[in-house]
This record gives structure tokens, sequence and C-alpha cells, in this order.
């Protein structure tokens, strides 16, 4: 195996759907699904087992060329770390059949988030001193404008086209969240049949609002704890919508409503710093005020780990966000 393989592919951001994209065409390389799965182990930042994942890290791979060694939540990973120097020192010790995917999630709408990502993650500094061991990729949300370019790039990548008003009627609906905005792409596409551009009636006519309402009452079932209308509104949507835009619309609320609730917090206006759909806009101002910050970033969080997992593992998506509605809604 070349040396020039990185040890550490680094992926920091909140664009879900490039990280998931990255992980997925690494994972094909290991090999067939069966053998991928002996050879992919998945750790948290936030609660990790230092030998286990020294262990796994010089564990040579079965069957395949490389060993995929994932870490969640590599942003809990400061200069402050007890085991930070260890953690490194695996890392600049690891045998070249060892690709360490490091996942760091930060909220890129604030300001100078990326630049102050850069100057205090102790894994983006080491990944910039060794160059030739790391992979560095910026998985960052793009924001207003850039968010139109993307569908219309992505529409294209896919063979399509769509107009200049369906893109930005496309972009407001999902409101900058790529792996909504991708799902809804190949169902336009897929009604267009390639043979025409997708127009804003395709999107009045397949992407409306009214799934969001569901959303909207799985959402007031979380903050008032009320766990039968929460799960029952989820298996609701479940006979509606695929599983995937599901997950992807409670991803997007969630971090939506940590926003919204930061905007309260601070005396600002959502509708006007979100820049989203007024009607969302007004639902989601009236949520956040059933949440602690909290709340919301403990769900968020565990929203992510399953995100995570359902990436690299066969989890059960559906058992698993069955138990995370039974756990939140609890009490």
């Amino acid at each position: 195996m070349s040396e020039s393989k990185p040890r550490l592919y680094l992926l920091y951001g909140d664009d879900t759907l490039t990280s998931r994209e990255i992980l997925h065409r690494l994972s094909e390389r290991i090999g067939e699904p069966s053998t991928a799965d002996m050879n992919i182990s998945t750790f948290s930042a936030r609660n990790l087992d230092l030998a286990e994942f020294e262990t796994i890290c010089y564990t040579m791979p079965f069957l395949a060329d490389r060993r995929l060694v994932l870490l969640n939540d590599g942003e809990a990973i400061t200069s402050k770390t007890p085991w930070l120097d260890k953690f490194l020192a695996v890392l600049e010790s690891a045998p070249p059949q060892t690709a360490v995917v490091v996942l760091e999630s930060f909220d890129s709408s604030e300001k100078n988030s990326e630049e102050n990502y850069q100057k205090k993650s102790p894994l983006f500094k080491w990944a910039q001193k060794h160059p030739d061991a790391s992979y560095i990729k910026a998985c960052i949300l793009p924001q207003k404008f850039a968010f139109e370019n993307w569908i219309s790039n992505r529409v294209r990548e896919y063979g399509g086209e769509i107009d200049l008003i369906a893109s930005h009627a496309l972009a407001e609906v999902t409101a900058g969240d790529t792996m909504l905005a991708d799902q809804e792409i190949i169902k336009l596409l897929n009604y267009t049949d390639f043979q025409r551009p997708v127009t804003s009636e395709d999107i009045d006519l397949l992407t409306p609002l009214h799934g969001q309402a569901d959303i909207f009452t799985l959402v007031d079932a979380f903050g008032n704890q009320d766990a039968r209308t929460a799960l029952n509104e989820f298996h609701h949507l479940l006979e509606e919508v695929s599983l995937q835009v599901i997950f992807a619309m409670i991803l997007r609320q969630f971090r939506l409503l940590i926003q919204a609730r930061d905007c309260l917090d601070r005396g600002l206006n959502v509708k006007e710093f979100l820049k989203i759909h007024p009607y969302v806009a007004d639902k989601i101002t009236v949520q956040a005020k059933n949440f602690s910050k909290s709340e919301l970033l403990r769900i968020y969080a565990a929203l992510q780990r399953i995100d995570y997992q359902s990436k690299t593992s066969s989890v059960d998506l559906v058992v698993t966000l069955d138990s995370l509605i039974a756990d939140c809604t609890a009490g």
C-alpha cells in the first residue's frame, strides 16, 4: 500500500450531503458491503475509548486493502482535551492501511465560522502540518444565492435542467438544506423524465409546504412531551414520504429551531435573520419557545449520531428514530 494515501480524512462543516457522499466513496473503495462492514469501525469523540480506538487503528484490514475508522463529533476535541497528544500520536504512527475519517461540525451561517474553526481545531492544525498524510475537505452549506447555484449545478450533474425561477423557489422551500434539496431534485427530474427543464409549477405541485405541516405537528409533540402524537405523526409521514426525506426534514427542523432559539435569546427577528419562508419562520418562532437551547442541542446531537450511523452501518433507521422520539418525549 502506498504511503501517499492519507491516514487522516478531515471533513468539516455542516453540509451533511457532501460528507455522506465522501464517506460512501471511501466505503466503496474497501470492497463489497460484507467486506466493508468488517473493516469499518465507528467512534464518537465525545466518549472516546482511546485504547480501543488505538487498537482498531493498528489492526490490519481483513480481506481488503484498507481499514476505515470513522470518528464522529470531532469538534469535541479541543486543545484542552487530556488525551489529545496521545490521539495525535496514533494518527502519526498509524499504518498506511488505516484511514481515519474525522467529522467536525459547526454552523457555517455564523460570522467567521470557518476561520474560527480553523484557528481552534487541533486536528485541522495537525492536518496542515502533515499534508502528505492528510486530506482536508470543507463541507460547508452554500448560503443564499450560492445555494441557488448549487441547485442548478446539481440538476446538471444529474443530466437535467431547471429554470432560474424554479431554482429560486426550490432554494426557498428547502431553506439551504442540501440533503433535502437533493431528494427533491431527484423527485422533480423523475417527474419531468429529464425531457424538459423543471419549472416553478413543478415545485408547487411536488414540493409543497403541506409536508412541513406534519413535521411541525411532530416537533410540537416533542415540545409537549407527547410521545403518542409524535410517534403517530412519524408513522403517518412514513406512509406518504420516503424515510430519508423525513429524516432530512427532521434534521433541518431542529437545526432551524436551534438558530431560532438563538435569535430569540439575542432579541433578533427570526424571519429576517434566517431568511426562510414566512410561514415556516412564524411556526419556527412559536416552536422554539417550547425548548431550551440545551434541549435542542441534545436532540440535534442525537440526530447527527443517528445520521452518521445510518451512513456506515445497517442500523434500522425507523426503529432508531422510534427510540429517539420515545426518549425525548419521556421527560
